[in-house]
């Protein structure tokens, strides 16, 4: 969700294929656009040919991790991703992805002496793929803070109750990335 509320904020259109328990109210809270979303929670063996269509016309498409292709329909279907100037965001992993996002560390807040309420998390989130040169990236995030935002972690401020956020969010950081694309 974080991934699409940038672009969404921008004016694209998304799609989710194949996520039947996608939250749309957490969406609109993450910052997406609902007027311009379009949901297929259910494409059955018709995976290939939904997720191609709504490639043809959305900028950024989120999925699971679609059936088992064939390497052939695999580079096909990322020649189309290339050709329209789309995005395909894969929940897990698939062969023809350009780059990989995981989680490698997390932490929660919130819980007090064993009681409370869940009010943020911070990860770490580490990148590597074809589009960056073999390098492997690292940053944190609060996912989310406190304010149900989610930002980058700037360790140039000390820990306190604002400590530790950086004043840019996920929609800038799109817009400084949309040129390079991110395919899985």
């Amino acid at each position: 969700m974080a991934l699409m509320a940038g672009p969404s904020a921008a004016g694209a259109w998304c799609a989710v294929v194949g996520i039947p328990d996608f939250g749309a109210e957490a969406a609109a809270r993450a910052g997406v656009e609902l007027d311009r979303l379009v949901l297929v929670p259910h494409p059955g063996d018709q995976w290939l040919a939904v997720a191609s269509a709504v490639i043809d016309v959305v900028t950024v498409v989120v999925t699971a991790t679609p059936p088992r292709l064939s390497g052939a329909v695999a580079a096909r279907l990322a020649a189309r991703i290339r050709q329209r100037e789309a995005t395909l965001i894969v929940l897990g992993s698939w062969a023809a992805s350009e780059a990989t996002l995981r989680i490698t560390e997390s932490t929660w807040g919130g819980i007090g002496q064993g009681h409370g309420h869940l009010a943020s998390r911070q990860v770490l989130v580490s990148s590597a793929g074809k589009g960056f040169s073999g390098q492997k990236r690292q940053t944190r995030l609060w996912l989310p803070d406190a304010r149900e935002q989610v930002r980058l972690v700037n360790p140039g401020f000390g820990a306190g109750a604002e400590g530790g956020w950086a004043q840019t969010d996920l929609a800038d950081e799109w817009a400084a990335f949309a040129p390079e694309k991110l395919a899985g």
